[in-house]
């Protein structure tokens, strides 16, 4: 049958007749001419070059894989991005790997979202470095988690910090130990807070140099089990920076393994650090101890001695804690540690018979936290929880667990059953007895993981109030996290199992602790941070028992709905000082003397806050600035045009009826004398933070520097007075301001 050239006639006979040789001697006018290219047989699509490919005129969406792949590669350049566009997902996902690695950049560029769903491992595979490179971040994300983990080494380093800045940490689990043996320091960088993403496999294979990179926030954001999971290789280029960085649960996640920290890098080693691992460090380990830190290891090992010692020279009893503690150390742990501790103590409880504690147990109990406290200092986080349980605190009265009621506990006593022991060890080490919610309606809890902090610590853009009326302590948050972020990242110690301990101070500068989980109202009012961290989250959960033991508030979220000073004492320590519109003489002092005092305190890197009591809108693009019944941060003092730099605790980046940060005159911030206006004012902390003072003496002289400071004019608020719940910025209030924005 003689081969029919004029293509607009064929028949499906011409179609599946034609060969890949007569096909080969088309024009591209003919080609285009075909109206059922599709029907073509796979072996006749072989004779297609490049130029037919371009000039084939129906759409690509009919054509199989079989006739895509019997195109030969250099035939590929013609199909256009368009065509590339048309192609089913089944197709896609019938194309070899040969052909698909023929693809230009623009080509892959081109695929669709179920395209790129349809590619099966070894397609993705198949991808050159080139071709991952030129992917879009859409097409990125659209990755599954078994799709990333198909990248080899090469194919993982050849994509931009851009793409990898996008994937989620569901996606970042999908990488593998081959295709992590590719990423550099700057893509670890990027992959952000989503690094916890990364499995163990992968962790292990990164690069000995990669890891020595990373920074010190990079990895204290890695997990308990990534940690566990590094090489030895990786620990030795672990500077004493890094270390430092490191909590006592991820230290302890080391095990022997921290025999691999070189000796300068043990300098990194603080108290809570070095007493989790001491059990562990060699011998040349030790004597390359600074003299400080070799005095907390032998100070650890006499106490230890001590308690494992005869009874009549104060140590524990066989009635008591002495075989649980043998236990301990024979295993090779700390028992200066959350972990040793924890352990110790829940064999303890499991010791309870049913005529309850004894007092034998009792005794040795009191005696572990005395122990402690001499080793960690009465004003660590260890000795402030033990001591908690062991001999008492105001919240014992109460066990709450998340409930609308609370039930009576009460403190250790000879007699406490096993559940009263187990409910105090969860209050304090577990963080179970969670607040309230509301006294009036049950609520649904959920349980948030990720990282503590961001990859640049805790940061004043980071804390975004949620629907709880505590905008004196989100701005206090603020304005902290702005001066002093080590302060903030002081406050908290990650115990490694989803519980973390937060340092507050009562008023006078002691310190007091607490452990929370990441439990949480399923709700979404509590606060969060622009990137995800859970510092805020978890601060305020802890703000919450800090009002329930210091003033004796509900422990229920409710209960801290209205403040003034509490959220900048309970996390600084410092007194404050407070300039309120009614009680300046004029407008004049208030433009002068108020205006050059707060200006200094700025200046002196002082925390300032501002409550008002005034609505303001910013005539430039009519937004609200200043809102009444709610409290700013004071953030600076910008001296171009003389205004004070504010932020609004609802969150930095503002919303569309509201400026996140503005400025605002002292002209603008004057309240008056007389209504609505006149409580408006600053609130400035003065003094330094303590650090871990708890003598009577220091409580004294905090005490003395907050009166000296205070105005003495009448009526004046004192430092730490509270407004009330209906000054505060309430949670029906704030969720409707926040979601209008």
């Amino acid at each position: 049958m003689p081969f029919n050239t004029n293509t607009a006639t064929w028949t499906s006979a011409d179609y599946k007749a034609a060969t890949a040789a007569q096909v080969a001697t088309l024009t591209t006018a003919q080609v285009a001419a075909m109206a059922h290219a599709d029907w073509l047989t796979p072996a006749a699509f072989g004779g297609f070059s490049a130029a037919q490919v371009a000039a084939v005129s129906i759409s690509w969406n009919w054509m199989s894989a079989a006739q895509i792949n019997a195109i030969t590669p250099a035939a590929l350049a013609g199909l256009s991005a368009t065509a590339i566009a048309q192609l089913s997902a089944t197709t896609v996902s019938g194309l070899d790997a040969g052909h698909l690695a023929a693809l230009g950049t623009a080509q892959i560029a081109a695929f669709a979202s179920a395209q790129i769903r349809a590619l099966g491992g070894a397609q993705i595979a198949a991808l050159t470095a080139a071709q991952i490179a030129a992917l879009k971040i859409a097409q990125i994300d659209l990755f599954t988690a078994a799709q990333i983990g198909a990248l080899g080494a090469k194919q993982v380093a050849a994509l931009t910090t851009a793409q990898l800045a996008t994937l989620s940490a569901a996606q970042v689990a999908g990488i593998g130990a081959a295709g992590a043996a590719g990423l550099t320091t700057a893509q670890l960088a990027a992959l952000g807070m989503a690094i916890r993403g990364l499995g163990t496999a992968a962790i292990a294979a990164l690069a000995p140099a990669t890891i020595g990179a990373l920074t010190g926030w990079q990895l204290a954001d890695l997990t308990v089990a990534q940690i566990g999971a590094l090489t030895t290789g990786q620990i030795i280029t672990l500077t004493a920076a890094k270390v430092a960085r490191l909590s006592p649960g991820q230290l302890q996640a080391l095990g022997i393994k921290v025999q691999a920290f070189v000796p300068a890098a043990l300098a990194g080693l603080g108290q809570a650090g070095l007493l989790a691992v001491y059990t562990r460090l060699s011998a040349s380990q030790l004597a390359a101890l600074s003299a400080a830190q070799a005095a907390e290891v032998a100070l650890a090992k006499s106490v230890l001695a001590t308690l494992i010692g005869p009874a009549t020279a104060g140590g524990l009893t066989s009635a008591g804690l002495l075989a649980p503690v043998t236990a301990l150390i024979a295993s090779g742990q700390s028992l200066f540690s959350y972990q040793g501790l924890l352990s110790v103590l829940k064999a303890a409880g499991g010791a309870i018979g049913t005529g309850g504690l004894t007092a034998a147990q009792l005794a040795d109990l009191k005696t572990l936290a005395k122990a402690v406290g001499t080793v960690t200092g009465t004003g660590s986080y260890l000795a402030g929880v033990l001591g908690a349980l062991v001999n008492g605190n105001a919240a014992n009265a109460t066990w709450t667990g998340g409930a609308m009621a609370t039930t009576p506990l009460g403190n250790l006593a000879v007699g406490s059953t096993a559940t009263q022991f187990t409910e105090l060890l969860g209050k304090w080490f577990l963080g179970t007895d969670l607040p309230s919610w509301s006294t009036t309606s049950a609520t649904v809890w959920t349980t948030r993981t990720g990282d503590l902090f961001g990859t640049a610590g805790p940061v004043s853009t980071d804390p975004v109030q949620g629907g709880i009326g505590d905008c004196y302590l989100i701005a206090a948050m603020v304005e902290v996290a702005k001066d002093q972020p080590g302060l903030i990242a002081s406050m908290f110690t990650d115990n490694g199992n989803g519980t973390v301990g937060v340092r507050m101070y009562a008023p006078g500068g002691k310190p007091v602790y607490f452990t929370v989980n990441g439990q949480v109202p399923a709700n979404g009012w509590t606060a969060g941070t622009a990137n995800g961290s859970l510092w805020t989250t978890l601060l305020e959960k802890a703000f919450v028992a800090w009002r329930n033991e210091v003033h004796g508030n509900a422990y229920t979220y409710d209960a801290i709905n209205g403040g003034w000073s509490d959220g900048l004492t309970a996390i600084t320590g410092k007194a404050g000082t407070n300039y309120i519109s009614a009680y300046t003489a004029s407008q004049t002092a208030w433009d002068t003397t108020v205006k050059n005092a707060v200006i200094a305190a700025l200046q002196a890197g002082q925390e300032v806050l501002f409550g008002s009591f005034i609505d303001d809108k910013d005539a430039a693009n009519g937004k609200t600035d200043l809102v009444s019944d709610h409290e700013f941060a004071v953030t600076g003092f910008d001296t171009a045009t003389g205004n004070f730099i504010l932020q609004n605790p609802w969150g930095a980046a503002g919303g569309s009826s509201w400026n996140g940060v503005f400025e605002q005159s002292i002209d603008q911030l004057w309240g008056g004398t007389t209504g609505n206006g006149a409580s408006s004012g600053f609130i400035v902390a003065k003094g330094t933070s303590p650090a871990g003072a708890t003598s009577a003496a220091y409580a004294a002289a905090q005490l003395a520097q907050a009166i000296a400071a205070t105005p003495q004019s009448a009526g004046t608020l004192l430092p730490g007075s509270l407004m009330t719940a209906a000054q505060g910025n309430g949670p029906g209030v704030l969720h409707l301001a926040a979601h209008a924005a």
